[in-house]
């Protein structure tokens, strides 16, 4: 590898690795760095021997942070065979929780990671001054497929991300999906906090058929999928509530897209607000050759934005339109129907998988208590008309039901307690 090579000598490792400082102007310098570092000559995981015939094999928290804390089998074959429950990392290294696995200094993930599908669960990463913070913090060429991360709590200061903070040279992100809440200062976003361009020769990076869900806050560089890209995105969509604090460039798919950053067939039904330039799909578009955005879409009823730079944008009822989006694979990749408000990818084993909150309809009176991101997704076995009241009984909002997953964003309601009147049930809802 061009990053790092290794000198084993038993339990001491003469580490050497080249360092890249990305600056403000987003030029580069390397630095050679010489370090001792403890290490361990290979991971004991629940099976394999790391080869691609023979991955090893990781079931449980313990084999996720063995991978985390060996970097000798960053280049090695994982994949994941059971659901993870990675509630302890609340409480980890003094509360900060999970390490990443890549770190710029130590060395970056090159492997190959299979999720088969398989779900990890409340993973806590707590790191708000540190940089390229996510699962993977930073990656070489690796590829990462089929990884779904549920119910996340992801804190790091730039480049910030539920599944990596930044993609390098290469690397390849196939069908996976984040839900959770992601907070950092620059180039955050839902699923990947940054991906970097092809520089000197290097690969561009790829994030194709894969979903992020949640909230994400940040300052500038923000993005429902992506806080920044320069790689090629394609068959991606992000249903998030996108919170730009103070600077610039927040999209509901995209915060910027580079010079060499182009997005192709993919759709946001995010909730975007900030100052500065926010856009319903792309916050800012570089004008360059090498940046672009083909048969993309967002909807302008969700988002609460009418203006991109680049995309189409389309009121909600559009989105349910199979005519709306030109051009796309509805046979192989995407699929729509009447229980759907947008397309979605036909790899979904679970329809529910962006799920947030479910109810169903009709039930008893209940209370139900706002997320974070005041998004309530109310799954719904029948059609109905219902209403928003404030406690007063004045009128507030109309509500469509439509069998299947409805999507109502609460951002706009101040704090207090409401109610959702239908013919069958009346919900109480409280927003914190």
């Amino acid at each position: 590898s061009n990053i790092s090579k290794f000198n084993t000598v038993k339990s001491k490792l003469q580490y050497i690795t080249t360092m890249r400082f990305i600056m403000s102007s987003r030029s580069i310098i390397t630095v050679l760095i010489i370090s001792n570092f403890k290490i361990m000559f290979a991971g004991i995981y629940s099976g394999g021997d790391g080869t691609q015939t023979n991955p090893y094999q990781i079931s449980n928290l313990n084999d996720l942070i063995e991978l985390s804390e060996t970097v000798s089998d960053y280049n090695s074959y994982f994949i994941q065979t059971a659901d993870i429950d990675a509630s302890a990392t609340l409480a980890m290294n003094d509360g900060k929780g999970f390490i990443p696995i890549g770190r710029l200094g130590l060395a970056l993930f090159a492997g190959v990671y299979d999720g088969n599908g398989k779900t990890i669960n409340n993973l806590t990463i707590k790191r708000p001054t540190e940089d390229f913070i996510g699962l993977f913090g930073y990656t070489n060429q690796s590829t990462l497929r089929n990884i779904q991360l549920k119910n996340a709590s992801i804190q790091g200061n730039n480049y910030v991300g539920a599944l990596a903070g930044i993609l390098w040279n290469g690397t390849y992100v196939f069908r996976s999906f984040s839900h959770g809440i992601i907070k950092g200062m620059h180039n955050v976003g839902g699923l990947i906090g940054d991906i970097e361009p092809p520089e000197n020769n290097f690969i561009i990076n790829r994030v194709e058929e894969s979903i992020s869900a949640g909230t994400v806050i940040g300052r500038a560089f923000c993005g429902g999928l992506t806080g920044y890209n320069n790689g090629k995105i394609k068959n991606c969509y992000s249903i998030t509530t996108v919170h730009l604090i103070d600077e610039f460039n927040g999209g509901g798919l995209v915060g910027e897209n580079g010079e060499t950053g182009s997005v192709e067939k993919s759709h946001a039904v995010s909730f975007v607000k900030g100052v500065g330039l926010t856009g319903g799909l792309i916050g800012y578009n570089h004008q360059d050759p090498g940046s672009s955005i083909t048969l993309s879409y967002w909807d302008k009823d969700q988002t609460g934005l009418t203006t991109s730079y680049g995309g189409v944008g389309q009121a909600t009822q559009s989105m349910t339109v199979k005519s709306t989006f030109y051009n796309w694979d509805f046979n192989n990749v995407w699929e729509i129907s009447d229980c759907q408000r947008f397309p979605i990818l036909q790899w979904q084993t679970n329809k529910s998988l962006t799920t947030v909150m479910e109810i169903k309809v009709p039930q008893k009176s209940t209370t139900y208590f706002t997320t974070e991101e005041k998004l309530l997704i109310l799954y719904s076995q029948v059609d109905l008309h219902g209403i928003i009241y404030n406690l007063e009984g004045k009128s507030l909002q109309n509500i469509q039901l439509h069998k299947g997953e409805n999507y109502i964003n609460l951002d706009r309601f101040s704090a207090g307690i409401y109610f959702m009147r239908f013919p069958t049930l009346s919900l109480k809802v409280v927003v914190r």
